[in-house]
């Protein structure tokens, strides 16, 4: 039953008129806890995202060492790969920040790198 159609037979039950205030919370709760492999979930969230990271930094690494030996060796071929593998790092780096940014702010998950809860406080100097 959708939302609207909830509403409808609630409405159609009696037990509220159009014109009274509809209740907030209608009984359903978010519970990431109610299934037994949830927290195991959370753990993998928090250590892919961690994986990719330091794949992403490698990668980061290397493309800046190749580019350094391109521009010793006067490799323009050499230079535009690291390049191309930076700038790859980079928008990787950026879309795996976001990505998991936004299943913590959704999910309110702490993925180990810090508290889901304050991540969005501001810092107080």
């Amino acid at each position: 039953m959708t939302a609207v159609g909830g509403l409808a037979a609630y409405l159609a039950a009696g037990q509220v008129s159009a014109e009274d205030e509809i209740p907030d919370n209608m009984g359903v709760s978010i519970n990431f806890s109610a299934f037994p492999w949830m927290a195991q979930l959370q753990e993998w969230a928090g250590g892919l995202q961690a994986t990719c990271l330091i794949l992403v930094g490698i990668c980061a690494v290397l493309g800046t060492v190749m580019f350094v030996a391109g521009r010793l060796s006067s490799s323009q071929q050499v230079q535009k790969v690291s390049a191309t593998i930076l700038l790859w790092a980079f928008i990787a780096g950026i879309a795996i920040a976001v990505i998991f940014a936004v299943l913590v702010w959704a999910t309110g998950f702490d993925l180990g790198f810090g508290s889901a809860s304050g991540m969005l406080d501001p810092v107080v100097a």
